[in-house]
């Protein structure tokens, strides 16, 4: 039975130094004890912040569905999530699981894109080293801890132009209170990319970091359309951001421009559609549909689509991220175009995703010869879901555990 949750749980809250040894309280969802046969591996995940299944985000839907996928596994899982009162509750049954014998494999820990000791509804830090000091005793009593940094946004010029230098005074120096932590408090760093590691606050050894992206949604896809007819028009779907400089989707346009048989739907924010539009003059709207959806409302426009498109202006911050918008379209079966030098096109080509072209023009020329070949189209289609399988969410959480696996024979005083 998987340990998840703290609703029915009598535990009162963890107080003071945070300890993994003995204690008073117990835990009524604890599992069995560590000599019972049956007994499965134990792991811990931990997220500063609450989970939603309906994630609007890339950052709101990665750690969902890893603890699901965790959930779905062969291991018992207790779940250290939501705001701090309810993480230091949770955290109390941690210590009763160790007080009664459990054994833990490992624990996980998903970093938020805003520092820790932002996560509160209010903004306060009244949680100041909570989360820090109880990776950090699980790390000294022996159990591995691996922690996925998520972004690093804020050491770059962008970062600027979006916050006033009052609140990055506050932000800045909160991040790196983060990672002072995270150096002492963590044995393997995840990242979207290994590319990303080039711009972390100070070095990592690189033999204690790993690129983990995101997966893939389990779904299920029509049989691909491998018909050789020449198509009308080609359906390109664009998922994600607009907003110039990093968001710079005048390479995309144009291709829609130069070619009369490309159809687009551009699926974003509303709110963030309405202030960059004015970006964009002179779009067709017999050819270009600009839809504002979310979640569930997404699976409709990958079915109709032909191609997921990525292509954007070159961004330094971007060219290294993973979007979770990518894998999800390899979900539904969809090859994916993108332009060459990113993170995104070493994938497409090493997994044989889709298509990565150099310029706007080649993505012309390409979009031409798959409307005269569609039986080119149906065999990327057929390649993408014969890979899918490798970048699903459960891949994803084998591989944390096989990572941190091998440092199981690590104890440490710090």
């Amino acid at each position: 039975m998987f340990v998840t949750s703290l609703k029915h749980s009598p535990l009162q809250a963890a107080r003071g130094k945070i300890s993994l040894h003995a204690s008073s309280e117990r835990a009524s969802c604890t599992a069995p004890m560590a000599d019972h046969p049956e007994q499965r591996p134990l792991i811990i995940f931990h997220h500063p912040g609450p989970l939603t299944s309906n994630g609007r985000s890339g950052s709101q839907v990665r750690p969902w569905q890893l603890l699901n996928a965790f959930q779905q596994s062969t291991l018992d899982v207790i779940s250290v999530v939501g705001y701090g009162t309810d993480r230091r509750r949770q955290i109390g049954i941690v210590r009763s699981a160790l007080a009664a014998g459990r054994k833990i494999s490992f624990i996980y820990s998903e970093s938020r894109s805003i520092p820790t000791l932002l996560t509160e509804r209010h903004r306060l830090p009244l949680f100041p080293t909570m989360d820090f000091r109880f990776l950090g005793a699980m790390r000294r009593a022996g159990i591995p801890v691996g922690l996925f940094y998520r972004d690093v946004f804020w050491r770059f010029p962008g970062y600027k132009r979006m916050l006033t230098r009052s609140a990055r005074a506050v932000t800045v120096p909160l991040y790196w209170y983060d990672w002072w932590w995270y150096q002492h408090v963590v044995d393997h760093l995840f990242l979207p990319s290994t590319r990303m590691a080039d711009h972390l606050p100070t070095p990592w050894p690189e033999e204690r970091l790993s690129a983990l992206p995101p997966g893939i949604p389990t779904v299920t896809t029509p049989p691909s359309d491998e018909g050789s007819h020449q198509r009308e028009s080609i359906h390109l779907l664009y998922i994600g951001g607009t907003q110039p400089p990093h968001y710079d989707l005048t390479p995309l346009f144009a291709t829609v421009r130069k070619q009369p048989c490309v159809h687009l739907t551009l699926c974003c924010r509303q709110n963030e559609w309405i202030k960059t539009r004015k970006n964009y003059s002179g779009l067709d709207s017999r050819r270009i549909d600009v839809v504002h959806r979310t979640g569930d409302e997404l699976s409709a426009l990958y079915a109709a689509a032909d191609l997921f498109v990525i292509a954007r202006g070159p961004d330094e911050y971007l060219d290294f991220a993973v979007p979770v918008k990518l894998f999800e379209a390899v979900g539904h079966g969809l090859p994916i175009l993108t332009l060459a030098g990113t993170e995104t096109a070493r994938l497409v080509e090493q997994y044989d995703l889709g298509w990565v072209a150099e310029t706007t023009d080649a993505v012309s020329g390409l979009i031409q010869r798959l409307r005269s070949n569609p039986s080119l189209l149906g065999e990327k289609r057929s390649a993408v879901r014969r890979v899918r399988g490798q970048h699903s969410w459960k891949a994803r959480v084998q591989e944390i555990a096989k990572t941190l696996s091998s440092y199981n024979h690590l104890k440490h005083d710090t």
